[in-house]
């Protein structure tokens, strides 16, 4: 099973390279890194650097949103068509996930279901104090460092502490009903593909591509959470 990590890039520019050294230490490695830039929200020359020096053994594509600004479908299926993998995972560029990320995603894949699942956010005081060491030592997942860091004591320590089988169990135990606000997600291409094609009337715009549940939702594709056994930190302005 290969995997096609869609990473858009409408946040701060230098926090690609965290999302991406994050990439880089995950335990699952067969995957390739699509990095979409949305318009003019994205530094060139930070994204150039990026493709000029790859971390570790990442494959990286960069698409540029503004550049199919003439294609006469959306965005979103443009884009599922330039992946070549047949199991789409979709990310920001604020986000760090956990080394187990895409192996969590991995484990739970199934025809007809996307997975998704809430990112675990952090106050502007400790986004800006995560290094690339701590990403590549895991000291950021740790609530305790965390904490030493500026997380608030009344921060949620389950959500990164808890053990696999009740991770499991708990998301299980989740409502499965779309929400608003901002998830990562995966699911086959297919099934992606079949959801757009059957709700084709509706309007896809650059928000989908950041955001896919908020579409999907609408076409009627079915999700199954995944939170606490695919942890993803958010960092914040």
């Amino acid at each position: 099973m290969k995997l096609s990590v869609i990473v858009t890039s409408e946040h701060k520019s230098e926090w690609v390279n965290n999302t991406l050294w994050a990439l880089a230490r995950q335990t699952f490695t067969d995957f390739e890194v699509l990095l979409v830039s949305a318009e003019d929200k994205t530094d060139p020359q930070i994204v150039e650097s990026l493709l000029q020096n790859p971390i570790g053994n990442l494959a990286v594509r960069h698409i540029n949103l503004s550049d199919q600004s003439n294609q006469s479908r959306p965005a979103l299926p443009v884009l599922l068509d330039q992946m070549e993998n047949d199991y789409i995972v979709f990310l920001h560029s604020n986000n760090i996930p956990r080394w187990d990320f895409l192996a969590s995603h991995v484990k739970r894949a199934r025809a007809g279901k996307c997975l998704a699942g809430r990112y675990y956010a952090l106050p502007h005081l400790v986004s800006q104090a995560i290094t690339v060491e701590d990403i590549q030592w895991g000291r950021c997942f740790d609530f305790l460092w965390l904490r030493q860091n500026g997380l608030s004591p009344t921060a949620n320590r389950s959500r990164l502490s808890t053990g696999r089988l009740a991770a499991r169990m708990l998301d299980g135990l989740m409502p499965s009903k779309y929400k608003p606000g901002h998830y990562h997600l995966s699911g086959w291409k297919s099934d992606l593909n079949a959801a757009i094609e059957h709700n084709s009337d509706s309007d896809l715009t650059a928000e989908d591509i950041g955001n896919p549940h908020h579409h999907l939702a609408r076409c009627g594709l079915a999700l199954a959470r995944l939170e606490r056994a695919a942890v993803c930190l958010q960092l914040n302005d």
